[in-house]
């Protein structure tokens, strides 16, 4: 049950990451244009993403310390 929670770890934790980076490029890149209308586009696209992102990393946070509590309790019965 550990190794199931390790691989989500790391896959949440990229995955968060890539959408974190993924939205204040995208900010960045809707701030960066001169007076254009898609203004609110670019907005809900990287308040998407930054929240999912941030929603992804605190799932990948939980799952580490599953894994870790899991690891404890098979040392201690051993």
């Amino acid at each position: 049950m550990s190794d199931k929670h390790s691989i989500r770890f790391v896959l949440y934790a990229l995955l968060g990451l890539t959408l974190t980076t993924a939205g204040i490029i995208s900010l960045v890149y809707g701030l960066a244009t001169k007076a254009s209308n898609d203004w609110l586009f670019w907005a809900a696209i990287s308040a998407f993403c930054i929240n999912a992102g941030l929603l992804l990393l605190g799932s990948s946070f939980v799952h580490k310390i599953k894994a870790d509590l899991a690891g404890r309790r098979r040392k201690q019965h051993h």
